[in-house]
């Protein structure tokens, strides 16, 4: 009875079913029968994850096999399944794809393929997970990239003049970000700091910037901002041992003219040295209407900032505050 209800459900009520599971096991399902043999090529995400190699080493015992030679026959066997679902897969178009492999340069030309696979079915999110990567094509549709880890990155390559979100964290590289004038959303790690000021310039239709600035350097405090006429969301992430090295975030509010919400996330450092703000010609903000400050500690210059952010913006409507302990 159940066996025919399931063969009998329709192939949209199928493909939710196995949605749930990850690609290499619903891909599995074709075995089931010759109903489910090609069900699971109509799922509109696919996703390829190899991180879980070490725990199969940690749960394994090595005869004459030494631990190199399995992590290179796992990740043969990793990039075999990629290939046959790539290969086969029928759709012309696909929502997400999503691939974490540390990847050697036996396997470059197995992910160009895959690079080529996104491209041509017009992929609205691609997610890759290895050490180099190159996104672009003339007519790619890519909306949104996200390239998160990959401490083994050299290079990323990034022309795709349709894309409006890229999220970026990861290390120290050269971007050429002149390739993606159209971008609204912007969000970079620490890596990226040093490289700010000529990063913005590359992106004057920003809406939303996210930054995780990690230690406020002298360098980041002296840099001149570009006017960025319409932004409406700032959200920075710093990392300090004083909150004497803030005073550089009044400059950013001025550059940002339409700035709707700024959300300040501190992390302390432990230190006990707060000076207080110097005394400094002040500006109003006439857009700025939602402020959002977590690490509140309660000292005299984290309070003067808060009095300040109040005092600027004429039209502030909300002011949230998280304090923390340090």
């Amino acid at each position: 009875m159940q066996c025919a209800l399931r063969e009998s459900l329709p192939d949209d009520v199928l493909v939710l079913i196995i949605s749930c599971l990850p690609t290499k096991v619903a891909a599995k399902t074709s075995l089931l029968s010759r109903r489910w043999r090609s069900v699971w090529t109509l799922l509109p995400r696919l996703e390829f994850d190899a991180s879980n190699t070490s725990s199969k080493i940690k749960n394994r015992t090595f005869g004459s096999t030494s631990i190199s030679e399995f992590v290179a026959s796992e990740k043969v066997r990793f990039v075999s399944v990629v290939n046959q679902v790539v290969e086969s897969y029928p759709l012309p178009a696909i929502d997400e794809f999503k691939v974490c492999f540390d990847h050697d340069i036996l396997h470059k030309h197995d992910i160009d393929k895959w690079v080529k696979f996104v491209f041509e079915k017009k992929a609205k999110r691609i997610e890759l997970d290895f050490s180099r990567a190159k996104v672009a094509g003339p007519s790619l549709r890519l909306k949104y990239l996200e390239i998160y880890g990959c401490s083994r990155l050299k290079s990323l390559e990034v022309v795709a003049t349709n894309l409006l979100t890229l999220k970026y964290c990861g290390p120290y590289i050269n971007i050429p970000f002149e390739n993606i004038p159209n971008l609204i959303e912007l969000c970079i790690g620490k890596a990226l700091t040093g490289k700010l000021q000529q990063i913005l310039t590359f992106f004057p239709r920003l809406r939303k910037l996210q930054l995780d600035i990690g230690y406020v350097e002298n360098t980041v405090r002296r840099l001149e901002y570009p006017l960025m006429n319409q932004l409406k969301q700032m959200e920075p992430r710093i990392y300090g041992d004083n909150m004497y090295r803030l005073l550089f975030l009044s400059s950013w509010i001025k550059a940002c003219p339409s700035l709707h919400r700024f959300a300040l996330d501190f992390e302390w450092g432990g230190c006990s040295y707060f000076k207080r703000f110097e005394k400094r010609q002040k500006s109003v903000h006439h857009n700025l209407k939602v402020v959002e400050i977590s690490g509140f500690v309660g000292k005299i210059v984290d309070t003067e900032l808060y009095m300040l952010l109040i005092e600027i913006a004429i039209v502030l409507e909300k002011i949230v505050i998280t304090p923390t302990d340090i």
